[in-house]
């Protein structure tokens, strides 16, 4: 088991299926990545924000305004271990 950085936890697999469900929906056609290419594997409900892997070994961190305005907003890592490095970068 996977730990977490604050306020992100491990998503079960009737969230996988939810979430790609609503990424679908959200997504406009010209979004790069294909929703059926992606398996959600971690959320930050506190803000809307999920991590999904993509099929070929990358991660997608995706903005999923639920509770509010805007669009579907993403940023490609080339691994988890990736995002976790840029993550503490992006704190400091």
């Amino acid at each position: 088991m996977q730990t977490w950085p604050d306020g992100w936890r491990e998503v079960d697999e009737n969230a996988r299926v939810r979430l790609r469900g609503e990424f679908k929906r959200a997504l406009p056609p010209t979004f790069p990545l294909d929703p059926e290419t992606l398996e959600a594997i971690a959320e930050n409900s506190e803000v809307d924000e999920f991590l999904f892997r993509v099929s070929d070994g990358r991660v997608a961190e995706m903005h999923l305004p639920i509770r509010g305005p805007g669009g579907v907003t993403c940023v490609l890592y080339s691994s988890i271990e990736d995002w976790r490095v840029r993550r503490n970068d992006l704190k400091r």
